[in-house]
């Protein structure tokens, strides 16, 4: 859709809390186009499970409209089979809606197009074929048995070498020119540029340059190395919008991208008469206003206590204590949280209280290490200011909740911050798999809403995943999340408004026709409390909505979107309309147009949240995502030790098996827990006590396998989390065992080579005598009556059962 505007550059420096007021107007452009829709693009044949001979000729068809394509709009890709990549057809062809093709000399059921589509502006647009198409003869299964099953026989003749993988984007910023410079015509600029990665070469780093807003970036310079020095003579332009872009991709092909912060001139533009730096501007006033006070200084605001390193018992009532002031604090300037868990949401203690400077308060039962404050301040001109604990403090034992699990021969410790239940797995359960299969823990029934609600869902949800390597030789340990509700019903009017990370819509209400339009908006941001986003453009489209009430609730969870230009229907805003934020339909501010730099709020959920994962006492599934539907494919699982259950002591899986019933779910929707497994909690180290004594120190994982043991030993555990400096910060109440007891495949096999006989009871005595020394299995099999020592008793046992058999 092409628009044609006309906009008045007005940079304003006062921006909330600054007192200087300077105005400076720039003037008006001349009338330029633009175009900040996507094409519109289908893909229609093939498309739908087509099957063709090799070196057949077909024709490719698809749909496509723009009112701004080129004759060099559309490209075309092909995949030959499953997991392969996209090979160019054609690109950069006039988007004649058909082309003819010849399939490849290949057998396969898995080809598959791709179509991308480019306007003039520089919009895209993608599309893929619906499903797979076959070319040729490809082998499929069809067996006696319909495909049911098969016997397979996996021979491996070698390992691979080891090879090296890297998934992590490079890091790029553009330094210079990087806004607001002034250049001349053919002037002779260095670029220059910071970039970091560990597997950049030699072609890296791409340039390129945009002349004028809203035109096509220009490749500079291609393929160079991160270190090579660019030079580059200025066009002979005029332009006030020069702006470059880089782009940088390592050997492993991942990339990113950076801009100029602003733009910059190059030349003389051509501003309309009386515009530019250096014009003066007469403002002519009227009348005269009445006296009135003013204030856009925040307040002086600081928390005191607690304020890191605390420890308090549940249920303990403390003082609160915090500094504050400002010139116009009301009775209402006061507002208190407390989050409970790393990471975790702002609950409210105290709503819009007087500042007394102190607030008496009875603590939760937490059992939380992570417990932090906040505090927010707001005086009668709406001037805020927020301030935090300068650390964490403990309410009651944050490893209330931790495991000591007994396992063949060995013992599994297990903690975490936060409700969770781990699932291990026998790495030998997951051999069916190739490497980088992920493995998911279901929950059929979980909590899958994250929004607080008086009617929450439940259905499908991934609470854990784990990504098989494929040379894993200890127990996989998969933590699964656990729901939790947490929701404030006092503020459940708040529960529908912004979250964190979620990022508003916006409506535009047109005075003249008294309709409500949808918008694009051009520098859109995800919300945050207290944060200020600059808004470039919002404009209407041709899309109306039903009429609506814009009422909303004051919340203090709050950010502020500064609207720089809007139109509706091509025409700039008036002053009689209105700009609406939303959030899935649901108004969460409104501010009258006021004119370039309007501000509009958008306010945050007040009222707690949810946590999707497993609802305790519901069964484990496992299963893999199909990559075309989305859904779990299911595996029967078989227990060494549990029966399935979220909330069991242990859980262990011993093998798995492609479930008959693998689809069940298909009508499903899936939704994904929050990873408690997270790269931060990596950061904590812990040292590890069993019986008194330090069993490893600095220990950076959760889960701790011990299998240094003696068999019938009881062993009793402490977990003591460290500080940033490396002391011991907070300890756990003592878990024990009770009495380790070592597997034996076989009792009375002494010696452990499969027979019981003669030579196991040689080994015992030997023992007994104390000329021999044996293992902790060996120990477990010798010791038949089970009363942890081995004695002539054993012997006459080990005697008894060779005469038997």
């Amino acid at each position: 859709m092409k628009r044609y505007y006309k906009i008045l550059f007005l940079f304003i420096s006062l921006i909330l809390s600054q007192t200087d007021t300077t105005l400076t107007i720039f003037g008006e452009s001349s009338v330029f186009e633009g175009d900040s829709k996507n094409p519109e693009i289908n893909w229609i044949s093939p498309n739908t499970g087509e099957e063709y001979e090799s070196l057949e000729s077909i024709n490719l068809e698809w749909d496509a409209s723009d009112d701004s394509f080129t004759n060099e709009s559309i490209s075309i890709y092909f995949s030959q089979n499953l997991g392969a990549s996209f090979e160019t057809v054609e690109e950069n062809i006039e988007n004649s809606e058909s082309y003819a093709f010849n399939t490849p000399d290949i057998n396969s059921a898995f080809s598959r197009f791709r179509i991308n589509a480019i306007d003039y502006y520089g919009n895209t647009s993608e599309d893929f074929s619906d499903l797979y198409f076959t070319i040729g003869e490809p082998y499929i299964w069809d067996g006696e048995n319909g495909g049911g099953q098969q016997e397979v026989i996996l021979n491996i003749n070698s390992e691979s070498d080891i090879f090296e993988g890297d998934s992590k984007n490079p890091n790029i910023n553009w330094q210079y020119p990087n806004g607001s410079e002034e250049f001349s015509q053919g002037e002779f600029v260095n670029l220059e540029w910071l970039g970091d990665d560990d597997t950049f070469y030699d072609e890296s780093i791409s340039i390129y340059f945009s002349e004028n807003l809203g035109a096509n970036f220009i490749e500079v310079d291609a393929d160079i190395s991160i270190n090579d020095i660019v030079s580059l003579t200025l066009p002979e332009i005029n332009s006030a919008f020069g702006r470059f872009k880089i782009t940088a991709k390592d050997s492993y092909g991942n990339s990113n991208e950076d801009r100029s912060n602003l733009y910059f001139t190059i030349g003389d533009p051509d501003f309309q008469e009386g515009g530019g730096n250096s014009s003066s501007l007469t403002l002519n006033i009227e009348n005269e206003s009445n006296n009135f006070t003013g204030d856009s200084k925040n307040p002086t605001l600081e928390w005191l206590y607690p304020n890191g390193g605390e420890q308090f018992d549940n249920f303990e009532t403390v003082m609160l204590e915090w500094f504050t002031e400002d010139d116009s604090f009301g009775d209402e300037a006061v507002s208190i949280f407390l989050a409970e868990e790393l990471g975790g949401y702002f609950n409210t203690i105290a709503m819009n209280i007087p500042n007394t400077d102190s607030l008496e308060l009875e603590l939760p039962d937490a059992n939380s290490t992570f417990s932090r404050m906040k505090i927010t301040a707001i005086d009668t001109f709406g001037n805020t200011s927020t301030d935090y604990g300068d650390g964490y403090f403990v309410i009651g034992d944050p490893f209330n909740d931790y495991d000591v699990d007994e396992y063949e021969d060995m013992v599994i410790v297990d903690w975490n911050w936060g409700a969770h239940h781990t699932v291990f797995i026998e790495p030998s359960a997951l051999s069916m798999f190739e490497a980088g299969t992920e493995v998911h823990i279901i929950d059929q029934n979980g909590l899958n809403q994250k929004e607080c609600s008086f009617d929450p869902t439940y259905g499908l949800v991934s609470v854990g995943q784990y990504t098989y390597i494929g040379t894993e030789s200890q127990l996989i340990a998969v933590n699964s999340a656990a729901s939790t509700i947490n929701c404030n019903a006092d503020q459940s009017y708040s529960w529908n408004y912004m979250n964190t990370g979620e990022t508003p819509e916006f409506v535009i209400y047109d005075y003249s026709e008294n309709e409500y339009y949808n918008t694009y908006v051009s520098g859109n941001e995800p919300f945050s409390n207290f944060a200020f986003v600059e808004l470039d453009t919002v404009t209407s489209t041709n899309e109306i909505i039903t009429p609506f009430s814009i009422e909303y609730n004051q919340s203090s969870q709050q950010a502020f979107y500064f609207v720089i230009n809007a139109f509706s229907n091509n025409l700039p805003l008036t002053i009689d309309d209105w700009i609406i934020a939303m959030r899935d339909h649901v108004v969460v501010g409104a501010r009258q147009w006021t004119g370039p730099w309007t501000d509009v709020p958008a306010m945050g959920n007040d009222g707690g949240i949810q946590k999707i994962g497993y609802v305790s006492e519901h069964q484990i599934f496992i299963a893999v995502i199909d990559e075309v539907t989305g859904l779990p494919v299911y595996y029967d699982v078989n227990y060494t030790e549990g029966s399935g259950i979220f909330g069991e002591d242990l859980t262990v899986i011993e093998s798995l098996s492609l479930n008959s019933q693998s689809t069940i779910q298909s009508d499903g929707f899936l939704n994904f827990s929050e990873d408690i497994s997270s790269g931060t909690r990596e950061e904590y180290q812990f040292n590890i006590y069993r019986n008194e004594q330090l069993l490893i120190s600095n220990y950076d994982s959760q889960i701790f396998f011990d299998d240094d043991l003696q068999t019938g030993e009881s062993y009793c555990y402490r977990i003591v989390l460290l500080d940033i400096q490396g002391e011991e910060f907070i300890t756990s109440l003592e878990q024990c065992t009770d009495g380790v007891v070592s597997q034996c495949a076989l009792p009375g096999d002494a010696n452990i080579d499969g027979d019981l006989n003669v030579l196991d009871v040689v080994t015992m005595v030997s023992h007994i005598l104390g000329t021999l020394e044996l293992e902790a299995e060996q120990i477990s099999c010798s010791d038949l009556n089970q009363d942890g020592s081995i004695n002539v008793i054993d012997i006459v046992m080990a005697v008894a059962i060779i005469m038997e058999n």
